[in-house]
């Protein structure tokens, strides 16, 4: 589109029928673009691959037009290919793996990243009630790790998404031009250096920037992130630097190294901003002054007053429904409704106007770049909008819920059972029952060696039907009639007679109490403790095995923590053992890598609270856990990579998931998951002696040494 449209008049928000008409629109936009791999491209001819901050956008898209299913492929995909450390490539190259491999040092995706969009996103599909995989969670959280923890500077204007900008002029020696700069940008990836096991850029010999407007979206994506999740993340040293890079005379933040160039996205801060705070008020007034942003087509992506503004210049002053959408949100936030609705009014109208464009001119209101633009579709999340979330007036995190235990189906053995105590009407055995033991019976069916026991064949080899007396004295009286005249399977289950509190201690194998010593605790094994968990309680006469397994359900603390260092310091051996094998014979190298995933898979079942079950079972009652959708997937990888590098790699990032975990528990001060280079070997591991040492420490149990529960020698 080209010439000078005449200015719109006061922005309004469309009637409803036009808006239906823009949403249907903006469903065709997506569909169009829409990839079998599962993303969305910008534009098939111009941008024919997956960009981060994109797909982001169009996740919130998809989900403002009522597609769930397409919005959560979009950020599945984003993550794809996300490195241990928890970066995340800013282009994937899903049917040319190859394509720019030399360039960026690495096949499929680029060595840099993009704004992290992917913490609203989720937030976005939160509010609009679509259900968000776990792992997905996960991912997005590591992704926002990386940033807050690990590099929060920015090693290549394109990280910033703003490519062009007049922000980054100064490295441009003899002046700014397009084809200058393009040779710069290229000359500024080869500056770039990567982490040598995870090929993702940590840092540059030539260009490295704490941008204000970057800095501003991984905190509000890490603000939206723990708002959806309940799972926090500290993002007050971000916001506190941002609060100090305030230039009240020029009325915008700085990037450091020092340098203040008045665009737009250098005004991002106010997105994590408190509401209180007068700059809020001053951002939003100069986005509607036609002296400062304002334009009748929507802010301009420069201050006038810049000697670099260029209206029709990608990124030297162009207006971006990215960016307007953005101002929109935190207008919301603020409670600015009337700047809320200026800005959605503007946006909506431009998409409309320019078919969809990539970005225009906001002197002249002319669509530029490609057209139609996906991110464009944005305007269907303006006309149907998520409810608000006031800045002002967050709510609390809510509390994590707890994984409900699936109920178990109907038993045959349980229902024999309760039969049998209901009365002697129609039984003889009930009679027998009733008239030797009455109420004070304890019948309980036990499960097999693992918590899923209901899923195994009634009848199999660790099925009982146990009647358990309460006291010796009941038990001599009635033990040999019962035992003359029960029969010996009810249903083909074998019926087994105790006395209940020999039962237990028999059950275990030591007397374990409320009081009991360290000691105790330590010589039980967890399929006894699994066994005792999975018991179904029909009737307990004198509520000692209710007692008893109340008690028993965990490790009291101080022996958690023991625990947990144990299998941490077994790691710390295990994952040298596999970097080692990795130059020995390939059988060798299989073993330890089996170790490894044995480690770390116990590690995530004691981290959750959960009796580590047998190899028989293991597969089953893992997939259980919440921690499984994201590490099974690594676990797997160890196991079937044979190239050693590759599956050093692989162990890499699964440790480092479940070290991530393991800090979120709070039961130490958290350490850094990054692996690292062993000092002596020179590959890659995590160093989970340091677990090991904090969880010992912690629990004041160190002088135990490394001897744990009967499984752990």
């Amino acid at each position: 589109m080209t010439g000078a449209p005449a200015a719109p008049g006061p922005p309004t928000l469309p009637a409803a029928a036009e808006a239906e008409t823009l949403v249907a629109r903006s469903r065709a936009v997506l569909d169009a673009h829409w990839q079998p791999e599962g993303y969305t491209v910008p534009n098939a001819s111009v941008y024919p691959h997956q960009w981060l901050w994109d797909s982001c956008f169009h996740a919130i898209a998809w989900a403002a037009v009522g597609d769930a299913d397409r919005a959560v492929a979009e950020l599945t995909n984003v993550f794809a290919h996300q490195s241990f450390d928890g970066f995340v490539p800013h282009m994937t190259y899903w049917r040319a793996p190859d394509l720019h491999a030399d360039f960026w040092g690495r096949r499929h995706t680029s060595c840099i990243t993009q704004p992290p969009m992917y913490g609203h996103a989720i937030a976005e599909l939160w509010r609009r009630g679509i259900e968000v995989p776990p792992d997905l969670i996960d991912a997005a959280e590591a992704g926002l790790r990386f940033h807050l923890e690990r590099r929060p500077q920015i090693v290549h204007p394109w990280e910033s998404g703003c490519d062009d900008s007049a922000r980054w002029d100064r490295w441009c020696p003899g002046g700014w031009s397009p084809a200058r700069w393009k040779a710069v940008k290229g000359e500024l990836v080869a500056a770039i250096e990567l982490d040598p096991w995870s090929e993702a850029a940590v840092g540059s010999s030539r260009f490295s920037v704490r941008s204000a407007g970057f800095d501003a979206l991984v905190a509000f994506n890490a603000a939206e992130l723990t708002l959806a999740t309940g799972r926090p993340l500290d993002t007050e040293a971000r916001r506190r630097e941002l609060a100090a890079r305030w230039d009240e005379e020029r009325r915008t933040w700085a990037d450091e190294p020092h340098g203040i160039v008045r665009t737009l996205d250098a005004l991002l801060p106010v997105l994590v901003e408190p509401s209180s705070s007068p700059r809020v008020a001053t951002v939003f007034a100069d986005l509607a002054d036609p002296r400062a942003y304002g334009t009748p087509f929507g802010p301009a992506g420069m201050h006038p007053r810049e000697p670099a503004f260029e209206p029709g210049r990608y990124w030297r002053g162009t207006s971006w429904p990215q960016l307007t959408y953005l101002f929109w949100v935190a207008a919301r936030q603020h409670a600015f409704d009337d700047e809320a609705d200026a800005l959605g009014a503007r946006l909506v109208e431009r998409m409309a106007a320019t078919g969809f464009a990539e970005h225009w001119n906001p002197v002249t209101g002319a669509g530029l770049g490609a057209q139609p633009q996906s991110w464009g579709a944005l305007v269907s999340a303006v006309l149907l909008p998520s409810p608000p979330v006031p800045a002002a007036a967050l709510p609390a995190p809510p509390e994590p819920t707890p994984e409900a235990e699936p109920a178990p189906p109907a038993d045959p053995a349980t229902s024999v059972v309760t039969s049998v105590l209901a009365g002697a009407a129609t039984d003889p055995i009930a009679a027998l029952w009733a008239e030797h033991v009455g109420p004070a019976v304890t019948a309980v069916v036990p499960g097999t060696n693992c918590t899923a026991w209901w899923w195994d064949a009634v009848g199999g080899n660790d099925r009982r039907i146990h009647v358990a007396l309460p006291g010796p004295d009941l038990f001599g009286l009635v033990e040999a009639r019962l035992r003359a005249e029960l029969p010996a399977t009810v249903h083909g289950v074998p019926v087994a007679l105790h006395e209940s509190r020999r039962w237990l201690d028999d059950l275990l194998g030591v007397a374990v109490a409320d009081d009991g010593s360290i000691a105790d605790w330590l010589e039980v094994p967890w399929r006894r403790f699994d066994e005792l968990a999975a018991t179904v309680v029909l009737h307990d006469g004198d509520g000692h095995l209710t007692s008893a397994r109340s008690v028993l359900a965990w490790y009291p603390d101080a022996v958690w923590r023991h625990v947990l260092a144990c299998e941490w310091h077994g790691l710390a051996s295990a994952e040298v053992d596999l970097g080692l094998a990795g130059r020995g014979d390939p059988r060798s190298a299989r073993l330890a890598a089996a170790a490894v995933v044995d480690r770390l898979e116990r590690i995530a079942f004691l981290m959750a609270r959960v009796w580590p079950p047998a190899l028989a079972s293991r597969g089953r009652v893992f997939g259980q856990l919440r921690l499984a959708g994201a590490l099974g997937p690594k676990l797997d990888a160890v196991l079937d990579l044979f190239d050693p590098s590759a599956r050093q790699l692989a162990y890499c990032d699964a440790a480092s998931l479940v070290a991530r975990v393991g800090n979120e528990l709070g039961l130490i001060a958290p350490i850094d998951p990054i692996p690292a280079p062993h000092p002596d070997h020179g590959f890659y591991v995590l160093g989970a002696d340091r677990w090991a040492v904090a969880l010992a420490d912690s629990g004041g149990l160190a002088h135990l040494g490394w001897r744990g529960a009967p499984d752990q020698r």
